[in-house]
């Protein structure tokens, strides 16, 4: 027997000997060797592209870095800032415009004067809002509408011609809405 050559007999000969159970059982591991080689090669082919994603994001940041100064000048000198100053005394509010280092204030009136009016122009009840709700609802509004009283183009005269106040920032949201 030790006269025998295993290598001269075919596998095919030596598989076809076998025993069902054992023939069924190799079948499963040769079709489970061929799924993992498949999902290998497709894992492979998957980390390929995120390292080609991964570099061109690389790239875009690089390049979103360089222009971060020139947005930033933009966000300073042609964004408005938005606030709003409440004084407890009285229970009024004032409404703050920043843009290019200068500011603008304009008076909005009590918060029930506010609430009225915008119900009178806009016919939205705002009766039941909170101090915090009016002022984020009053900003949205402004947002809106506030780069049409600014003159961004002329630094010299950003104000002059505005007529910026609370009953043209109503009369004009109502009309961009409207559209």
């Amino acid at each position: 027997m030790s006269d025998f050559n295993w290598k001269n007999i075919g596998g095919r000969e030596i598989y076809d000997t076998l025993p069902t159970k054992l023939k069924e059982e190799m079948k499963l591991y040769w079709r489970t060797k061929t799924q993992i080689k498949q999902l290998n090669k497709k894992k492979d082919k998957l980390n390929f592209q995120i390292k080609n994603i991964i570099e061109e994001l690389k790239q875009l940041r690089k390049q979103q870095t360089k222009s971060l100064p020139n947005i930033r000048y933009v966000n300073k000198n042609f964004i408005p800032t938005i606030s709003f100053s409440v004084d407890k005394r009285s229970n009024t509010m004032i409404c703050v415009i920043k843009i290019k280092g200068t500011s603008k204030s304009f008076y909005l009136g009590k918060e029930d004067k506010i609430k009225k009016e915008i119900m009178d122009k806009l016919n939205e009840d705002w009766s039941d809002y909170s101090t915090n709700k009016l002022k984020f609802s009053l900003r949205n509004i402004i947002e809106t509408v506030i780069m049409d009283f600014i003159d961004v183009k002329d630094i010299s005269s950003l104000w002059n011609k505005s007529d910026l106040n609370f009953e043209n920032v109503l009369d004009k949201f109502k009309s961009k809405v409207s559209v």
